[in-house]
């Protein structure tokens, strides 16, 4: 599976999280170099990587007491200086030369998720593709490289099934309707992965693709409202979309099919006998007046 991109609704279902604290500290981008570098992108957060290392932890401070060197620990992404259960160095990504690919490696004795699997200081490093899901203490972040032909990050066949089968009845399902479904299943899949199967997947496809701006949860209409579909996605429209929430293409181009037909109803002789019509869902009505 490749060519992939990520909307920005797609990326805050991904990484849903009230933790505002997570800090950057690599040097800044300019836009025009952005493609050239792989990045992590968190609920409020991205850090491109620019380096081929770079260190997930927490800082220490400025009251933290002076180490043997009297060198300050390096923190590339720092989740704050007051959560306890984050290592300083919880975890490093670097590049592999030998092997030319990005790899994960835990040193924090409380671990990391990786694609939903918990990995420890004796695990071994992880290879890392476009659209691994890391978690550290609850920040859930997603892993892309610049080279959209790179290969993504493959979903459980188990899971993307159990999917599909809860839209064996519906056309369209919002993602706490496809959540609950696959939770009153006997497999031991939790919310973050059924999004990330649901994001990842070529046969699922958020029906609103307008949802474009990044803010802050509280301002966004909830999560749980966002629909899918089953099935391929919609060819791109050649023009900007409107902005809309809650109204499909599809309701907007039936309301204007009824007003063009009602405007030609105005302009029909009655005959002695007029008549109403309404386009509903697809389907026409006739009532009497």
């Amino acid at each position: 599976m490749n060519n992939h991109s990520f909307s920005q609704s797609e990326l805050l279902l991904l990484t849903e999280s009230t933790d505002q604290d997570v800090q950057v500290h690599t040097p800044d981008v300019p836009p025009e170099s952005t493609r050239l570098y792989p990045k992590l992108v968190g609920s409020h957060w991205e850090c491109y990587i620019t380096t081929d290392r770079l260190v997930l932890g927490r800082s220490s401070g400025p009251d933290a007491p002076p180490t043997r060197n009297n060198r300050q620990h390096r923190v590339d992404v720092d989740f704050g200086q007051h959560k306890k259960d984050v290592s300083r160095c919880h975890a490093d990504i670097r590049f592999n030369p030998q092997k030319k690919r990005w790899e994960l490696r835990v040193y924090g004795r409380n671990g990391a998720k990786v694609n939903h699997e918990w990995k420890k200081p004796s695990s071994r490093s992880v290879v890392l593709t476009t659209g691994s899901l890391i978690e550290i203490v609850g920040n859930r972040f997603v892993f892309i490289l610049p080279d959209r032909s790179a290969p993504v990050t493959t979903t459980d066949d188990k899971l993307e099934n159990l999917i599909i089968h809860a839209f064996r009845d519906h056309e369209l399902l919002d993602t706490s309707a496809i959540v609950d479904y696959v939770s009153r299943s006997d497999q031991p899949y939790d919310r973050p992965s059924v999004v990330h199967a649901l994001v990842l997947s070529k046969k699922f496809h958020l029906v609103d693709q307008m949802w474009t701006m990044r803010q802050p949860l509280t301002t966004q209409m909830s999560l749980d409202d966002i629909e899918y579909d089953y099935g391929p996605a919609a060819p791109p429209a050649q023009e900007r979309p409107v902005r809309s929430l809650g109204i499909s293409v599809h309701q907007i181009y039936s309301t204007w099919l009824a007003a063009k037909r009602r405007a030609s109803d105005d302009h029909t002789p009655d005959n002695g006998q007029s008549s109403r019509r309404q386009y509903i869902s697809g389907n026409f009505f006739n009532t009497a007046a």
